[in-house]
């Protein structure tokens, strides 16, 4: 009986465990998905600041 107790408090445990790992997985999914548009943005911007200087140097100094 105090088997049958102790099991069902473990299992219970371990529902509450695999919720808050589900949890965190998706907040870690979306910190990395906000990363990965950042880092984007910013190889955005400076791809299109390199073709303005190039552009500058090229047409403005003839």
């Amino acid at each position: 009986m105090e088997m049958q107790k102790s099991l069902g408090e473990i299992n219970a445990s371990i529902q509450a465990l695999n919720k808050i790992v589900e949890g965190t997985k998706s907040k870690v999914d979306d910190l990395v998905k906000w990363k990965n548009m950042i880092m984007g943005g910013a190889i955005t911007i400076g791809f299109l600041l390199g073709i303005g200087l190039t552009f500058f140097k090229v047409f403005l100094n003839k």
